[in-house]
């Protein structure tokens, strides 16, 4: 044969080798060459589906038996006005979401069927502990509380009957918070006194406890009182390091209704005596606010605190190496972005990296990808946090919160204005190790809490044999679409394989 022919053969033989080696290369899934960290997510779902109600404050807690548990308020009843009235429920079991069910409601002939700011935290024996803000006796605000094992929550009759833990609340943003200790004990921190202009005393920022697992509580005790009688506090917060020190932090608000100060205070005896409030931060001047404080215990007596405020709506980072006695000066952390839309979320995934995540948008001039929505760091030591970028998607949201289940599987839920639904997003945390669910004794419970007609689902068996709710999502891409090196092999392997039996005849010709 020619030989210009044969060393055509051999180069083209050359290159499709070189080809199909390439297509290993890019075939390598893409999270090998992500960040570790990084998340793939999954396509956002409207869980509450409520149009022309309003559904808000979602709160999300992650379970080591392998759930989120979900909560949110949302407006069920056909009456006028639209503020939410319904304690709302749902769990993710790391495939599908379970049908939503109410908890608790407030009925229009109940008074005033304001619900607001579920919150909750699950203790060492799968307890879920559940608080809300409600509005029987306007125009004072009811804390609320009501329990449920994890086993038990899906099913309505599973949650105890709510009981009131305090009647004098002042239901400002966000001005409750629950923790539970290593002691199983609990901690609760709200804001106090009734809305208006004259209040009866000074507002304050004040905590109780529960030694025997919500059975009963402590007599309030007012940690922060607000020396000016217009003001208030809200945006209460709650930390609890690995020796069961416990931190609080709030803002204090004017008439304008923004944050003018960070305060502080800790008790270092598990909440039996607190020491002197402080304030951290403080607004200057003409300066936008201080405000949406939350914090982290990075250890070694060290506590980060991140709030929102400066010049504009920016977020800044303060550090305590005591323990919370002392506080380095604020800087302004993620320079490219702005926006005041809720709390910073603190997760740790299986192998322990802390991960931050927070809703703004970008600002005005910057190098970041323009975008509003879910931004995600993580702290790489020291001061250190890693560049943010945009996490899951383009979209508006307010206050969103995130768990981590199962060492490396994430959920994120917010809401949204002016259409207030509540969206949930999960995803896949890339080269972080998975954990296995440690699941909890299976508790039967009697039927109690008969608040609304009971249903058909009784979770005695792990949720995912349980019905699910299954929201329409786009599409997402095959196994083959997402491996482009893979559809490139699948391509010019006919092709390699018939020149190389071409290439194998010449040269038996040949010889």
């Amino acid at each position: 044969m020619n030989t210009r022919i044969i060393f055509r053969l051999k180069t083209l033989h050359g290159l499709l080798v070189l080809l199909i080696f390439t297509s290993f290369i890019i075939g390598v899934p893409q999270t090998a060459s992500a960040q570790t960290g990084s998340i793939n997510w999954d396509e956002r779902i409207n869980i509450s589906q409520s149009p022309n109600m309003t559904s808000t404050d979602p709160f999300l807690l992650g379970d080591p038996a392998g759930l989120a548990h979900l909560f949110w308020a949302e407006k069920v009843f056909n009456v006028p006005g639209n503020v939410p009235d319904t304690v709302m429920y749902a769990a993710w079991d790391g495939q599908n979401w379970s049908q939503p069910i109410d908890v608790h409601f407030s009925p229009p002939s109940h008074g005033n069927q304001v619900v607001a700011f579920p919150h909750a935290v699950i203790d060492g024996n799968g307890i879920i502990h559940l608080i809300w803000l409600a509005q029987p006796n306007f125009p004072n605000y009811t804390l609320f509380y009501s329990w449920s094992h994890s086993n038990q929550a899906i099913n309505q009759s599973g949650w105890s009957p709510p009981v009131a833990i305090a009647e004098d609340l002042t239901g400002t943003n966000y001005s409750i918070d629950i923790k539970v200790d290593s002691q199983q004990h609990l901690h609760i921190v709200y804001s106090r006194v009734p809305a208006g202009d004259s209040p009866p005393e000074l507002r304050a920022t004040t905590y109780v406890s529960s030694t025997d697992s919500g059975e009963t509580w402590s007599e309030p005790i007012d940690i922060y009182t607000v020396s000016v009688p217009s003001n208030g506090t809200s945006n209460t917060r709650l930390l609890i390091d690995d020796d069961d020190n416990i931190f609080a932090s709030w803002s204090v608000w004017d008439r304008t209704g923004n944050g003018q100060a960070i305060g502080f205070a800790r008790s270092m005896d598990n909440g039996l005596t607190w020491e002197a409030p402080i304030l951290i931060a403080e607004r200057i001047g003409n300066e936008y606010e201080r405000d949406w404080n939350n914090m982290a215990y990075l250890g070694d007596n060290t506590i980060v605190a991140f709030w929102e405020g400066g010049w504009r709506a920016y977020r800044h980072v303060m550090y305590s190496y005591d323990a919370g006695l002392t506080w380095t000066d604020p800087t302004d952390i993620f320079p490219g972005l702005i926006g005041e839309n809720g709390f910073v979320e603190f997760v740790r995934d299986g192998d322990g990296n802390l991960h931050l995540f927070y809703s703004q948008r970008t600002r005005e001039g910057n190098n970041l990808r323009s975008g509003f929505g879910l931004w995600h760091s993580v702290w790489e030591g020291g001061t250190r946090w890693r560049e943010p970028t945009l996490s899951g998607g383009n979209y508006p949201m307010l206050n969103p919160k995130v768990a981590i289940i199962n060492g490396n599987q994430i959920v994120s839920t917010w809401y949204t204005s002016p259409e207030f639904e509540i969206w949930v997003m999960t995803g896949t945390i890339i080269g972080v190790t998975s954990v296995l669910p440690q699941l909890w004794e299976i508790v039967e419970m009697e039927p109690e809490n008969t608040s609304t007609p009971e249903t058909n689902i009784v979770l005695s068996t792990p949720v995912h044999e349980q019905p699910v709710l299954i929201l329409e999502t786009e599409p997402s891409s095959s196994h083959l679409g997402d491996n482009p090196g893979m559809v490139i092999l699948l391509g010019i392997f006919p092709s390699f394989f018939i020149v190389s039996i071409v290439f194998l005849i010449v040269r038996q010709n040949r010889r």
